[in-house]
């Protein structure tokens, strides 16, 4: 008998106030396999998808569906956040630096915007984007067993 893995799919209007249960939902989950300091990181990265679709996809409007879904399986956890909005241009993903290296003793070295993708690059082990007959995917995988996920 093959072991059975959980998973759940929970769907939320394109409102901001929305972000936090969800993103509660999902640490939750996490929880049970990464560590405290992962979680935080996956959460974070989880609430800038998010967001990133309510403001880019939706253009701020309620009303929108957003659709998550989140699978375990033996070696990794999938998370699909699909929407029905605005198309992120292409190449956008690809374009984004897989991380930010401020000068930690100049504030202005900062970037005060963008960094959404680039968040998700840097927590999560895979970040992919598909739009096909008006639905966006963004694909996201964090590993729990990085050798076997990842071969």
């Amino acid at each position: 008998m093959s072991k059975s893995y959980p998973s759940m799919s929970i769907n939320i209007d394109s409102r901001f106030e929305n972000v936090r249960l969800v993103s509660n939902c999902i640490a939750a989950v996490c929880e049970q396999i990464f560590d405290e300091t992962t979680v935080s990181e996956m959460k974070l990265a989880f609430v800038e998808a998010v967001n990133n679709c309510i403001e880019h996809a939706y253009e701020f409007k309620a009303g929108g569906d957003i659709t998550i879904n989140v699978a375990l399986s033996e070696t990794s956890l999938s998370i699909d956040i699909e929407d029905r909005g605005i198309t992120m241009p292409a190449g956008t993903l690809d374009a984004a630096p897989d991380e930010i290296k401020p000068d930690i003793n100049d504030f202005d070295s900062l970037p005060e915007g963008g960094m959404g993708i680039t968040i998700l690059k840097t927590v999560m082990d895979k970040v992919t984007y598909t739009s096909e007959d008006g639905r966006n995917l963004l694909h996201l995988v964090k590993a729990h067993d990085k050798e076997r996920c990842l071969a």
